[in-house]
């Protein structure tokens, strides 16, 4: 299976199959798309059957399965049985194909019977058009009714429709044009997950969704990347609806078990969008939301002190640990992420200019410098030392170990609270606690015992048998951190961002999952192939104790992975270096962790209209190291109109040639100039 390639070398989101048997060769084509006269989104399946003999059908197969396990909707029912569960009730009409409501299942080009083939399905025998096409769609989400359905339009004309809509979606916002076929191909495919997957009309309201059809759910961390992504791509519009949403007062609810990081994710992420934006306005009208979060962690981290211990005093309350975790714990992550709100929330009220924010930023600023030096205290008071190795548990007085903290562990996979450890480790690094310094406690000390006691695999975090590599982007963003203000960093970071790429993401559509078997499943096809025949027709999280042990293939593309993905390629391309509250110090590294080959004879690499938290910038950079001795880098920089954005003091751009020593150029960004490699 591929995506398509149209003629402007876009990757659009089609799938193509081909299989052969006895003689026959089967070609299949699938897309989903609304298209011109359709009420509701369909997906839409040509077949292409060459070498046929007369009279061949084909077999498609149809059942129901009434109970599936809905995340969210308690009102649905979660069977035990994770395939058809009942006797399909399906019947036709003309080249339709209808439930026992009247309403729409499948329409069909071509003439087909119905044959019942057992207690849990039918099959619909095809008939081939004369030249061996077979065309058919069924729409998506609710069932639409019969009487409504459309005649089916020809498979080559929706298609057209499909691929010019993408074409020019992938067309608008920040632009990259790259030496390598295999960026280029998941920037455009990770752009089409995030389009499609994350915000969503749902339950009579518009949301954000984590993954495609399960885990159509919000959680409120994950959420934030891919808002955070569309921004960084110079998508304003999405970027502050779905920022918007993060922070309405159903997302921010104190009764939902995720409402600790829910309340520090939600601001920092609209703090970002309006830095990377510009949008003085839009941060005025979503200030009270924000401010309301940083008054709620400033208000509960100093309530109810004199039942807490020394340690925990200052820091958030006793909740669930986080998570499939809901062991009662003071979590040094929710802390965390909650200061990170906080100072985000004072440096965005700095940026608005009136007296009024002003004061409460500086209110604001103070209480985020006494929680972080709080936070600190204590990750240094629970810290300790094992052969040379330091260990910072995260889940501290746990009920269930007598009031212990977590850990440490010998190896974090071999036990439930290490595998768990080892997905917050990364989100710990994810918030930049102290800055850029690769070397600054406590990210230097989280990544090492990482990657010490088993809890890596190709940069990526192991989650028992697997890999959970949805949690990969505070490793991966820590190094390229890293990498921007040291070089020596560069090959590691370059290696964990391909590492993420190869590994984490499906190879032919670049779909990234939750949770990827690893062990055996990858590296045994006999094992793959069984765990696959154990869950027929629902692969992945329908079996709830399969995936919270480890012990399951994939699950669903997600765009919060995607979100990732492309905020990961995005600062791997030009990111800001930040201080030690984790805010941009007014410097711009481009090109700081990119592939050598980049920069061989004739290459040529665009970058257009992207957005920094200083203003937007575009750069072209051509090589003629070969021929001419010399790179040569033409850029230009806007600077944001609001008055009171981060000031672009320095920016720096890393030529690293094949062969040839790296040289790193400084200079101050005028609105457009000229930079030169010259060995």
């Amino acid at each position: 299976t591929k995506f398509i390639k149209t003629a402007s070398g876009k990757l659009v989101p089609q799938w193509t199959l081909t299989w052969h048997h006895e003689g026959i060769r089967i070609r299949q084509s699938l897309l989903s798309f609304q298209p011109k006269g359709f009420n509701s989104p369909a997906v839409f399946v040509r077949f292409e059957i060459d070498d046929a003999p007369e009279g061949m059908r084909l077999a498609l197969g149809t059942g129901c399965r009434p109970n599936a396990h809905y995340w969210d909707d308690k009102t649905r029912e979660r069977t035990p049985v994770p395939f058809f569960t009942a006797e399909p009730a399906c019947r036709q009409r003309g080249r339709n194909l209808l439930d026992d409501n009247e309403r729409l299942l499948l329409m069909s080009a071509n003439d087909f019977v119905v044959e019942h083939s057992g207690p849990l399905e039918d099959l619909l025998l095809l008939l081939p058009h004369a030249d061996g096409t077979i065309e058919l769609c069924t729409p998506q989400g609710e069932a639409i009714a019969a009487d409504r359905a459309d005649a089916l339009a020809e498979y080559s004309a929706i298609e057209k429709q499909f691929q010019r809509f993408w074409e020019k979606r992938l067309a608008t916002g920040a632009q990259a044009n790259l030496p390598s076929e295999q960026w280029m191909n998941r920037i455009d495919a990770w752009k089409t997950q995030v389009d499609a997957i994350t915000r969503v009309h749902y339950q009579g309201r518009e949301r954000l969704s984590y993954g495609a059809y399960f885990y159509q759910y919000y959680f409120g961390i994950e959420e934030a990347w891919p808002v955070i992504a569309l921004a960084q791509w110079n998508q304003p519009s999405e970027a502050c609806r779905q920022a918007e949403i993060m922070l309405a007062n159903e997302n921010l609810d104190k009764a939902n078990v995720h409402h600790q990081a829910r309340n520090g994710a939600a601001p920092w992420a609209a703090a970002t969008v309006a830095r990377l934006t510009g949008d003085g306005e839009w941060l005025s009208r979503v200030a009270p939301a924000m401010i309301e979060a940083a008054l709620w962690t400033q208000s509960v981290r100093k309530a109810h002190s004199d039942a807490r211990t020394p340690l925990s005093q200052g820091l958030l309350p006793a909740h669930i640990y986080g998570g499939d975790v809901r062991d009662p714990a003071t979590s040094l992550y929710a802390t965390a992420i909650c200061w990170k709100g906080m100072i985000e929330t004072a440096d965005a009220l700095q940026r608005l200019g009136d007296e009024k924010h002003r004061r409460v930023a500086v209110e604001f600023q103070r209480e985020a410098d006494d929680l972080h030096h709080k936070l600190f205290d204590a990750m240094h008071a629970v810290s300790t030392d094992a052969d040379g190795i330091t260990f910072l548990p995260l889940a501290l007085e746990l009920p269930s170990l007598d009031g212990k903290h977590e850990g440490p562990y010998a190896a974090l996979t071999q036990s439930r609270l290490g595998n768990y450890w080892n997905l917050f480790a990364p989100s710990l690094l994810q918030l930049q606690l102290d800055g850029s310094d690769p070397e600054a406690f406590p990210a230097k000390e989280v990544f090492e015992y990482m990657a010490h006691r088993g809890g890596l695999w190709g940069s990526l975090p192991r989650f028992y048998n697997g890999l959970d590599a949805a949690y990969a982007g505070g490793i991966i963003s820590y190094l390229l951190h890293a990498s921007a203000v040291d070089s020596r960093y560069r090959p590691q970071a370059l290696a964990a961002l391909e590492s993420y790429f190869l590994h984490a993401a499906s190879h032919n559509g670049y779909t990234i999952p939750e949770v990827a078997g690893l062990f055996p499943y990858r590296l045994d096809s006999a094992a793959y192939e069984r765990l696959v025949r154990e869950a027929p027709w629902s692969f992945g999280m329908y079996d709830d104790q399969r995936y919270l042990e480890g012990h399951i293939s994939f699950t669903e593309p997600l765009c919060a992975c995607a979100g990732q993905a492309l905020s990961l390629i995005r600062d791997a391309l030009l990111l800001e270096t930040l201080d030690t509250n984790s805010l941009p110090d007014g410097k711009l590294v481009l090109l700081p962790t990119v592939p050598s080959e980049w920069f061989a004879q004739d290459n040529i690499i665009e970058l257009r209209d992207f957005p920094t938290a200083y203003g937007v910038i575009s750069a072209r950079i051509e090589s003629q190291i070969d021929k001419q001795g010399e790179i040569v880098m033409n850029y230009r920089f806007r600077k944001h109109t609001h008055q009171n954005q981060h000031e672009l003091k320095k920016c720096r751009i890393r030529f690293a040639p094949p062969d040839k020593p790296i040289q790193e150029i400084e200079f101050k960004p005028q609105e457009s100039g000229k930079v030169r490699y010259k060995i």
